[in-house]
């Protein structure tokens, strides 16, 4: 089959890299001129652990994952510990598959292992600039002029996917803002948490540290808004400053600190709500199929899933019934992740004082042993492989 697969992210990346270990020789095309190094830190769970396992890839990930250690939440004022989650509850929880790694990380040693395929590496700097739907394959007109018939496109672009917007309509259609906006960077920093995750929760918003190398640090913050509009990078510092003015003192000399806005991810936080994700021969999968957005904690690990099996059914029958089993197979598990990452939301940035005070109470309660088990088919999907 000729495969095209637009976007070189876990999801594009993990099919390209299955599709090669299987005899397949796929297209990959990234819009951005080099693999992307920004984003935030990535939690690989169950799904994700066993597709890295698969991929012959989870022993480096292991180790250049960040160390497993408890996490720790702070009075932003005082700095005083308000309560803790242990690593033994949650790795019980996974079964002991969990790691936490930088997106940019998972990228390149799945860009590698796909090297050592034999694969050549992504056309960088080229897009999808039309699709045009024929009996025998889809026509694919590229945006360096070049043009090429494929059997099938897989859209794996991200949340505002062009393929998507190409073969599915406009994005608003299929777009679920959550309500919140998301900021992660990476910098060098001489500070030292110790234990090496640190979150201060306040109204409105919450912010999480890592301690992701020996002078390094790593961020994620959320926060309420009801802005949608793109925030270009000359814009982004002003933009985090003014959603987190007055927070602890630690984290306002972060905001302040050696910064690339350029790099750094700033994002309005929202899910993709689609009623198929392929028609014909075109399909998307990951973020552009059903973003679910680092409220659920395992948007890497779904779309390697997703990708995974997709390069496991491919060649086994129709293309129709491939993209038709393929869907029935994840869509449940996805729809069940959305809906618990919208629930979640509600008491990862509370809205008032009252829920502030509630929330500092209840966690502890939640992600403690007893509750996490009863809770686990819902904090972590159970592995689709």
């Amino acid at each position: 089959m000729r495969i095209l697969i637009v976007g070189a992210g876990p999801a594009g990346l993990t099919l390209a890299l299955a599709l090669a270990r299987r005899g397949f020789a796929p297209t990959l095309v990234e819009r951005a001129r080099s693999l992307n190094t920004g984003g935030y830190v990535v939690s690989l769970q169950a799904n994700g652990w066993d597709v890295a396992e698969r991929l012959g890839i989870l022993t480096a990930l292991r180790e250049a994952a960040l160390p497993a250690a408890d996490s720790v939440y702070r009075d932003g004022a005082s700095g005083r510990e308000l309560f803790r989650f242990r690593q033994s509850v949650l790795a019980e929880l996974t079964g002991g598959k969990m790691l936490h790694v930088a997106r940019d990380t998972l990228v390149r040693l799945l860009a590698a292992a796909l090297a050592a395929q034999g694969h050549g590496a992504p056309r960088f700097g080229v897009e999808v600039a039309a699709l045009a739907v024929e009996p025998n394959g889809v026509d694919v007109r590229f945006s360096d002029g070049e043009a090429g018939r494929f059997d099938l496109v897989v859209g794996a672009d991200g949340a505002n996917s062009r393929v998507r917007r190409l073969a599915f309509g406009p994005t608003p259609a299929y777009l679920r803002p959550l309500g919140y906006r998301g900021a992660a960077w990476r910098m060098a920093s001489d500070l030292r948490l110790d234990p090496p995750y640190e979150g201060y929760m306040e109204v409105g918003r919450q912010a999480i540290l890592y301690q992701s190398g020996p002078q390094e640090l790593s961020t994620l913050l959320c926060w309420r808004s009801a802005e949608q509009a793109a925030v270009p990078p000359e814009a982004r510092h002003r933009t985090v400053r003014t959603a987190f003015a007055g927070t602890a003192p630690v984290l306002q000399s972060l905001i302040e600190g050696e910064v690339d806005w350029n790099a750094a991810y700033l994002d309005t936080l929202a899910q993709i709500e689609m009623p198929h994700w392929s028609s014909g021969r075109i399909a998307v999968v990951g973020d552009a199929a059903w973003c679910l957005s680092f409220l659920s904690g395992q948007g890497a690990s779904m779309a390697m899933a997703g990708a995974f099996l997709l390069a496991e059914r491919l060649g086994q029958e129709d293309l129709p019934e491939v993209l038709e089993a393929w869907e029935a197979r994840l869509r449940p598990v996805i729809t069940a992740v959305q809906r618990h990452a919208r629930a979640t939301a509600r008491s990862y940035v509370p809205r008032s004082p009252a829920g502030l005070w509630i929330s500092r109470r209840l966690l502890p309660l939640l992600m403690s042993r007893p509750l996490l088990k009863l809770r686990a088919r819902t904090l972590v999907a159970p592995s689709l492989l």
